[in-house]
């Protein structure tokens, strides 16, 4: 394919994403939203856009890359999804089912297969955009054909679809075969979800044998992976025990709730980031401070909650007034902040950035060498192997003002 038919192909997926959802924000009339509405409106919009946009610079600079198109597809399915659900369910709710609406209301059902397999089959190919070779080669075709078969085995599932329960899946395979499959329950979504999971697990693996730009591109998405993970843990928190409104773990989950809106967009952003190598080495910066930043966070609420249930508890019957308390907690964690964090950094840099590690510990050892030194060709030598073991620059140059009285 031709460079340029492949960039209008490109174009034309990202615009077949991009082109309903800002038609909707300019010509769809809308009633008066609250806040928590236009943030959590805002943050969908992101994660709608972010696919489809990355796949396009992904498409154009490296078109042999399958990662670029299989981004683009998934933007169109999501927009494809939504437009489908509103097609089907206000035609059905006007008794109109037309074999074209059968068919939006299955597609629409297809949302969460099609992301399924398009993520597995990114997670299996990624940086390259083909599958590895080695002992991962053939888990990973197990993993994409695992994929793929619970994929076509959901879509054939005969019976009532999810979201419309009045109408059955009008490509349900029949007789014996529709059989068969219904008999298989969850499978085909196990299968889907086994698959996914996977092709984590195999990227773990491979990330352990992975040197020079591949790992550090793997870096790239583990630290996105990680991101996501806090909302996950969250939700997951606030679902599984069943908490009350109004609770600590139910505050928690409505905020999880609303940054996984957030940290699903950084996904796609990583892959991009890593593929297209744009900052590739900066990943060990940002993980060491992502890292430190937060294990500040959580010891300074620690604090500041182990400190303000004991002034509560202690001070503010003394004087009748919970604000001291409050007050005292606030000043003693901005006072804790800066120690706390050059602490937690530097344990942090020591593990997941040793080169900033490093290059601090050499620059403190040229300090106290030279901290008595006078003689100038000595200094100058000292000077040049720190810059060369901290940096390791291609070239070194002193340059000494001459001149005296």
């Amino acid at each position: 394919m031709r460079r340029s038919i492949r960039v209008l192909a490109a174009l034309t997926l990202w615009l077949a994403a991009v082109g309903p959802t800002a038609y909707a924000l300019i010509a769809v009339p809308r009633g008066p939203l609250s806040p928590e509405e236009v943030l959590l409106s805002a943050a969908f919009l992101l994660l709608l856009q972010t696919f489809p946009s990355v796949g396009l610079l992904i498409a154009i600079r490296r078109p042999g890359n399958v990662i670029g198109w299989i981004l683009l597809l998934i933007g169109v399915s999501f927009v494809a999804s939504s437009l489908a659900y509103e097609y089907a369910s206000t035609s059905l709710a006007s008794g109109f089912r037309s074999p074209v609406v059968l068919l939006a209301a299955w597609f629409n059902e297809q949302t969460f297969p099609i992301i399924a397999v398009g993520m597995t089959i990114v997670f299996l190919t990624f940086p390259t955009g083909r599958l590895p070779a080695g002992r991962v080669r053939l888990p990973g075709l197990l993993c994409a054909s695992a994929s793929l078969a619970g994929w076509a085995l959901a879509a054939v599932r005969p019976g009532p679809l999810g979201a419309f329960e009045d109408v059955n899946n009008p490509l349900g395979a029949p007789g014996i075969v529709g059989e068969l499959v219904s008999g298989m329950g969850v499978v085909p979504g196990a299968a889907l979800l086994g698959a996914l999971i996977l092709s984590l697990g195999l990227l773990v693996v491979r990330f352990h044998t992975a040197r020079g730009d591949e790992r550090q591109q793997l870096k790239w998405l583990a630290l996105a992976g990680g991101v996501g993970l806090v909302p996950v843990t969250g939700l997951v928190l606030s679902d599984v025990l069943g908490v009350a409104e109004g609770t600590l773990l139910n505050s928690i989950g409505e905020i999880s709730y609303f940054g996984l809106f957030i940290a699903l967009p950084i996904g796609p952003l990583a892959i991009g980031l890593a593929i297209l190598r744009y900052r590739l080495y900066a990943v060990d910066r940002i993980i060491s401070n992502a890292i430190g930043y937060g294990v500040v966070s959580l010891v300074l609420f620690g604090v500041f909650a182990a400190a303000n249930l004991t002034l509560v508890s202690n001070v503010s019957p003394l004087v009748n007034n919970s604000g001291i308390a409050v007050a005292a907690s606030t000043l003693l964690v901005a006072a804790l902040f800066n120690p706390v964090r050059v602490r937690v950094q530097r344990v942090v840099d020591r593990r997941f950035h040793r080169a900033r590690y490093d290059a601090e510990r050499t620059v403190a050892g040229f300090a106290s060498r030279l901290r008595d030194e006078v003689d100038l060709p000595t200094i100058a030598g000292e000077l040049d192997a720190t810059v060369r073991r901290a940096i390791a620059p291609s070239s070194v140059g002193l340059w000494l003002r001459g001149g005296g009285r």
